[in-house]
């Protein structure tokens, strides 16, 4: 039996209200709903539910490496950019999550290929900050060194004691982007 009958046709895309009621039975109510969210399935807006909005439809997964165990502080992530076609809306919805000055830079390079993998870059980089050190995604601030190693330079109120120097890269080859960080060691990443 289904509450609302909604749940039988998973391919067809739900309405604004049907999105609220799935949104409330998933005890969502802290995620924002997406402007594209009508263009999902049920079964796409119900994942996104339930994964807290960090999953969105047509998004590249977030996975550890091969082999890799993922742990509190130390992450190994890949990201193949290349199955993911974004529409408009939610590129969009992607860049304004970053400081303006990242989102400019994103939209410098001339292919979208590489707009792609610099934006999921930026992305994960945020994400592994704002989750690894239980930062609001608003103050995660990343500079750069001199050689262009990205780094967390957001204030936070002391540092872990398991991670005293925690620290993260990123690289990206063809498709790929990948992201590994490090809680005492200086992490490098190469594809």
């Amino acid at each position: 039996r289904t509450r609302t009958g909604w749940h039988k046709r998973t391919t067809t895309m739900p309405s604004r209200e049907v999105l609220k009621e799935l949104q409330e039975e998933c005890l969502a109510d802290d995620v924002e709903l997406p402007e594209n969210a009508d263009a999902w399935t049920v079964s796409e807006a119900r994942e996104y539910f339930e994964s807290g909005g960090t999953s969105r439809p047509g998004q590249p997964a977030c996975v550890p490496a091969a082999g890799e165990k993922e742990s509190n502080l130390q992450i190994r992530w890949a990201v193949d950019t290349a199955e993911w076609d974004p529409q408009e809306a939610e590129w969009e919805v992607l860049l304004r999550t970053l400081p303006e000055e990242e989102a400019t830079r994103v939209m410098k390079f001339h292919f979208r290929d590489d707009q792609k993998r610099a934006l999921v870059s930026r992305l994960l980089q945020r994400h592994a900050c704002a989750r690894y050190l239980s930062l609001p995604h608003g103050e995660v601030q990343i500079l750069r060194t001199k050689g262009r190693k990205p780094y967390l330079a957001s204030p936070h109120s002391s540092p872990l004691e398991e991670a005293p120097n925690w620290n993260f890269n990123v690289s990206h080859e063809g498709s790929f982007v990948i992201l590994a960080s490090e809680p005492t060691l200086l992490c490098g990443a190469d594809v």
